[in-house]
């Protein structure tokens, strides 16, 4: 595994950093209700649209925002589950949202499985979002378009997944892990930083 920004560069000082978990608070689950409309009235017309393929495209929005600007969109905390990551928070913030009769679930056939679509009932409410967090969500809505669920899932069990335990947190700094084998810079790079942090000695 190794890291990477958002410009193929290795983070200064990752040898000591903090990780990033996102929480579940009033402004993330907030910004999570918004986003779900927002992503469902962008995807009514996407037949492969469901529950699991709305988990990722969530998944994908914040951690590839953290990866480009340092932050996520909603600031929730995602989760390893078996058929990918998803918001450690989306079902209780789904249920309300029922309850509220903000959203409706549609049931529909997609070949040999059932789909649970998410409608929206109401506008989402976008001023809560910079122009480039909805850039990010519609260049991922985008990316995703022609995938089913099965191939989201697929896509999405990258090293970040792989290295957590089921209904583990995900830290958003997973984005940075690649899923491409190691080079010699990469090992050079290793070392150094491991130097430079005190756990290797070298001797003179």
């Amino acid at each position: 595994m190794r890291f990477t920004d958002a410009f193929g560069q290795k983070p200064q000082g990752s040898a000591g950093f903090n990780l990033t978990f996102g929480d579940d608070n009033e402004r993330s689950r907030s910004r999570m209700r918004e986003l779900i409309i927002y992503i469902a009235e962008q995807c009514r017309d996407d037949l492969k649209f469901g529950a699991t393929k709305l988990n990722k495209i969530l998944y994908y929005s914040d951690f590839l925002a953290f990866k480009r600007y340092g932050t996520s969109i909603t600031g929730a905390q995602y989760m390893r589950l078996n058929r990918g990551p998803a918001p450690t928070h989306l079902m209780p913030v789904r249920e309300d949202m029922l309850a509220k009769k903000e959203i409706k679930i549609v049931e529909r056939d997609y070949w040999t499985q059932t789909q649970k679509v998410v409608r929206p009932l109401r506008s989402a409410n976008i001023d809560l979002f910079s122009p480039r967090e909805i850039a990010v969500v519609d260049r991922v809505i985008k990316e995703l378009w022609d995938l089913d669920a099965y191939e989201v899932s697929e896509r999405s069990h990258n090293r970040g997944w792989k290295a957590a335990r089921e209904r583990d947190a995900i830290p958003y700094e997973a984005i940075f892990l690649s899923d491409e084998p190691l080079n010699e810079d990469d090992i050079d790079w290793a070392w150094n930083a491991a130097v430079d942090a005190g756990w290797i000695d070298v001797p003179f």
